[in-house]
């Protein structure tokens, strides 16, 4: 804790400044360069695209993409919107953010891949038998044709948000049947997230 005198006039004034560093007195560490009279002032957070985002996704991240992140996210992939896999991969990055007990992050996901999935849907050749191949194949619980490919370690969080989407008026009926006859069926990766599971098997069975 340091005093500094500051004149004003013929007076002086004494303010006592916790903000600056013991160690250093001639100058303020970088937390404290923030701080008056004991108060941090909280810095904007930086704004975060959503190419960044993508790269490495987190809920901090997802919050700093602004009120546009859904319409960002669809931008991001451009022609790219149509093709199934790719919305896909997309779905499942943004997805494994998403924890039972974070409810704003979860929203947010869900706000996000609710635009995805219906924009992609626009497509003619995307059908409802097509979205819930490239679901299951995505999520590992099918083998696609892509041997090298490497499905999440966990579905907790695409679970919890695919439970959401098949409540949705544009997800086709279809889709919630061939994918209510997979998610009942035994597999490691299912089994692990127990509770998202039966969740989104109760919300199947309700459509």
């Amino acid at each position: 804790m340091t005093m500094v005198a500051i004149e004003t006039g013929t007076q002086k004034i004494g303010l006592v400044l916790n903000c600056l560093n013991p160690y250093n007195k001639n100058k303020m560490s970088t937390e404290n360069k923030h701080c008056i009279m004991g108060r941090k002032i909280k810095q904007k957070d930086k704004a975060v695209s959503a190419k960044d985002f993508l790269a490495f996704p987190s809920p901090q991240k997802l919050k700093q993409m602004g009120k546009q992140k859904a319409d960002n996210l669809i931008q991001e992939l451009g022609n790219e919107i149509t093709d199934l896999d790719k919305v896909m991969q997309t779905f499942l990055r943004i997805s494994s953010i998403v924890t039972k007990d974070d409810v704003d992050t979860k929203d947010s996901v869900c706000e996000c891949t609710e635009k995805l999935i219906e924009e992609t849907l626009k497509s003619e050749h995307n059908t409802g038998s097509m979205l819930a191949n490239s679901i299951l194949v995505s999520m590992g619980i099918l083998k696609g044709e892509d041997k090298k490919y490497k499905p999440p370690s966990t579905l907790m969080g695409p679970l919890l948000v695919l439970e959401h989407l098949v409540k949705q008026p544009f997800f086709p009926k279809f889709s919630r049947e061939i994918l209510s006859m997979f998610m009942s069926k035994p597999h490691p990766l299912l089994d692990q997230s127990k509770e998202a599971r039966h969740k989104l098997l109760q919300t199947l069975m309700a459509y």
